[in-house]
C-alpha cells in the first residue's frame, strides 16, 4: 500500500481509512513495516514505524494531516543543507517506542511539524558537518529520556528545534569537532537550541527558502542527582585520554559564554584528585573552573611518580580558581588551610602548580600572615610514633616516649617547627620550602627570626619528599639576614644560621660584624656560635671553616654591677 503526498510517500502492508460525512479522510491507519520517505534537493526525510495513525483537519477542501501517532520501534530522520551544490548536510534523528507529532500549516499550504513527543527510550540526535568548524564547536548533540518533547519554531519555509523537554533518566551528550565528549545524566532536562545562523537558498525543484537549525544548544538546565563525565583526547599523539567526573544537584549551561554552572553538593574528580564545593563554573573551551565555597580539594600522586601511595594533600578554602591549561589552582580563604601528614600551611592565598611541582602561599601584605608547621624527617605525622625500631634509643631530636604527644594530630614537640612568614614557596622538585618577607621559626624552646629562610625536606618514615606535594620531614633550615636566635635567658644574633633538625643544633655565624650572644651574665662576640638543644649548651667559636679566625670577646656583669671584660 502506497500513500503519496506533495513532498513524499508512505508505504505499508495495510491501510484502514475512515471518512467523514463529507467524504473526506478523517483518520488513516497504516500498519506493517511503515516507511515514509521524502527526497528534495535541500531536505531529505525518512520515518519508520510498525504502525502509524494520522488524523486530518476537519476544515478545508483538501484535508491536511494535523496529528500522527507512530508506534513500534519508531525512527525519524531529517537531513538538510544550505544550498543544492553543497555536500555539507546537517541531520537530526528522533527515536522511541512511540512518537506523537502535531502539524501546522506553513507557507504555501505546506504542513510543518509543530511539536513532537517521544516515549520509551526516547532519543533526539542532532549532527552537524564538522568541516570548517572551530575545535570546541558541537558536531553531535544527543538528548535522551523516558519522555522527550520537542517544540519546533518556524524557520522560513520549514521548522527547526526550539526547545526539548526531558523527563526521567535524562541524558545529554555532546561531541566537539576536536573529539571532546561530555555526557551528563539527571532526572529532568530542558534545552533551548541556538537560532540558525545560515540561510537556505531559495528552493529549486520545490525546495523552500528559510533558516535551518544549527543543532547547537543555546541554554540547558539538568536537575536531579546529575552526574557528568568529560573525556578529552590526549594532547599528543599516543597519549591517553583525560577523563573527568562530576556530580551535582543541578547543572546549567549558557551557550553565549560556553559555560557550565554546577550547583548543590558539587564534587569533581580526575586522576589528579578531587574537589568539593557548593557551586562550580566551568569554561568548556578551556576547562578552567571557578569554585565557590566552602571548597575542599585533594591532590594525589600520579601513577608512576614513585610515591603513588603517599597520603593526599588536603586543602580547605572559601573559593578557588582552577587553570586547566597549566594544571594550577589558586585558593582563597580566611585562611586557606593546607595539610599533608603532619605538615601544614595556613595563608589567605595559596597557589598550587602541579605541572611545575610548586606551591606558593601569600599573606596578602599582613606581617607573618603565612603560618607553617613542618615535622621532623623521622616523624611520620602520627601520634606515638617513635621514628625508629623498638628497643633502639633514637638520636637527639627524634620522636621518643618522652617527647611524643598522645593526642591525635599533634606532633612531638622536639620535631615540629612552626614558621611564620610573609610568603612561602614550596618546590617539590627541589624538596625545599623558601620563606620570605620576614620569618619567625619556633622550635621546642627556641625561636629564630630572620629576613628569609629555606627549609630542606628529607625522608619521612622512609619515604622521600614527593614531587609537587607538601610531603617530607624537615632535615635542616638555613636562615639569612638579621638573624636572631632566642631561648630562655639567651639571645644570639648574626647574619647566617644553620639548624639541623635531627641533632636539634644551631650554628649562627656573623657577617661583616661578628655574631653576638647576650644573657644575664653579659655578652659575647665570636665568629660563630653553636647551640645544642639536646644538652642545652652554647659554644662560642673563634673561627669558621675556610675563614680567618676572630677573637672571642666576653663582657660579663657580676653582682653589684661590677663589669668584667675578657678576650682570647
Amino acid at each position: 500500500m502506497v500513500l503519496k503526498a506533495a513532498d513524499g510517500k508512505a508505504t505499508g502492508r495495510q491501510l484502514d481509512l475512515q471518512m467523514d460525512a463529507a467524504g473526506q479522510p478523517a483518520l488513516a491507519t497504516l500498519s506493517g513495516n511503515v516507511v515514509y520517505a521524502g527526497d528534495e534537493p535541500l531536505r531529505q526525510v525518512r520515518a519508520e514505524a510498525a504502525k502509524v495513525e494520522v488524523s486530518f483537519s476537519k476544515a478545508g477542501a483538501g484535508r491536511a494531516p494535523t496529528h500522527a501517532v507512530f508506534s513500534g520501534a519508531v525512527r525519524m530522520m531529517e537531513r538538510v543543507r544550505a544550498e543544492q551544490q553543497s555536500g555539507r548536510w546537517n541531520s537530526r534523528e528522533l527515536t522511541g517506542g512511540k512518537v506523537e507529532t502535531w502539524m501546522t500549516e506553513g507557507p504555501g499550504g505546506r504542513m510543518l511539524l509543530r511539536n513532537a513527543v517521544s516515549t520509551g527510550n526516547a532519543r533526539l540526535v542532532e549532527s552537524e558537518d564538522p568541516a570548517g568548524l572551530k575545535p570546541d564547536a558541537a558536531v553531535r548533540t544527543e538528548l535522551a529520556a523516558d519522555e522527550l518533547k520537542a517544540v519546533m519554531k518556524p524557520a522560513g519555509n520549514s521548522t527547526s528545534v526550539d526547545r526539548v523537554l526531558g523527563k526521567g533518566n535524562t541524558i545529554w551528550r555532546q561531541v566537539t569537532a576536536a573529539g571532546a565528549e561530555q555526557t551528563s545524566m539527571g532526572e529532568t532536562l530542558e534545552a533551548s537550541f541556538r537560532p540558525a545562523d545560515r540561510v537556505v537558498a531559495k528552493g529549486k525543484s520545490g525546495a523552500a527558502d528559510g533558516l535551518q537549525s544549527t543543532g547547537e544548544i543555546e541554554d540547558a538546565v539538568q536537575e536531579g542527582h546529575v552526574t557528568m563525565t568529560r573525556r578529552l583526547p590526549g594532547k599528543r599523539k599516543g597519549e591517553a585520554e583525560e577523563v573527568q567526573h562530576a556530580t551535582a544537584d543541578r547543572v546549567a549551561y549558557n551557550g553565549g559564554s560556553d559555560q557550565l554552572v554546577l550547583s548543590g553538593g558539587v564534587r569533581m574528580n580526575d586522576a589528579s584528585g578531587a574537589m568539593w564545593a557548593q557551586q562550580v563554573s566551568i569554561e568548556r573551551s578551556s576547562g578552567d573552573a571557578h569554585a565557590a565555597g566552602p571548597v575542599k580539594a585533594e591532590y594525589v600522586q600520579q601513577a608512576g611518580s614513585g610515591d603513588a601511595g603517599s597520603e593526599p594533600m588536603h586543602i580547605l578554602a572559601q573559593r578557588a580558581e582552577v587553570r586547566k591549561g597549566n594544571d594550577s589552582a589558586i585558593f582563597y580563604g580566611s585562611p586557606v588551610r593546607v595539610w599533608q601528614g603532619g605538615n601544614q600551611v595556613q595563608a589567605p592565598e595559596v597557589q598550587v602548580e602541579r605541572a611545575n611541582k610548586r606551591m606558593t602561599a601569600l599573606s596578602g601584605g599582613a606581617p607573618f600572615g603565612v603560618r607553617t608547621i613542618l615535622v621532623g624527617a623521622g616523624n611520620g605525622g602520627g601520634a606515638g610514633q617513635t621514628g625508629g625500631p623498638a628497643g633502639v634509643v633514637p638520636a637527639c631530636g627524634t620522636a621518643n616516649a618522652a617527647t611524643s604527644q598522645k593526642s591525635a594530630g599533634r606532633q612531638p614537640a622536639g620535631n615540629a617547627v612552626r614558621i611564620s612568614s610573609g610568603e612561602l614557596v614550596y618546590s617539590g622538585a627541589l624538596h625545599q620550602v623558601e620563606f620570605t618577607g620576614g620569618v619567625r621559626a619556633e622550635m621546642t624552646d627556641e625561636t629564630v627570626q630572620a629576613a628569609q629562610a629555606t627549609a630542606f625536606l628529607g625522608k619521612q618514615n622512609g619515604k622521600s619528599a614527593g614531587p609537587g606535594l607538601l610531603e617530607g620531614g624537615v632535615e635542616r633550615i638555613v636562615a639569612d639576614g638579621a638573624v636572631v636566635l632566642t631561648r630562655p635567658g639567651t639571645r644570639v644574633s648574626g647574619e647566617h644560621l644553620l639548624y639541623q633538625a635531627a641533632e636539634r643544633s644551631f650554628v649562627l655565624k656573623g657577617g661583616e660584624q661578628p655574631a653576638r650572644a647576650v644573657d644575664a651574665r653579659g655578652s659575647t662576640t665570636a665568629a660563630a656560635f653553636h647551640f645544642s638543644a639536646c644538652d642545652n649548651t652554647l659554644q662560642a667559636l673563634g673561627e669558621e671553616p675556610g675563614t680567618p679566625s676572630r677573637k672571642v670577646e666576653t663582657e660579663s656583669t657580676a653582682t653589684g654591677a661590677k663589669r668584667e671584660k675578657a678576650s682570647r
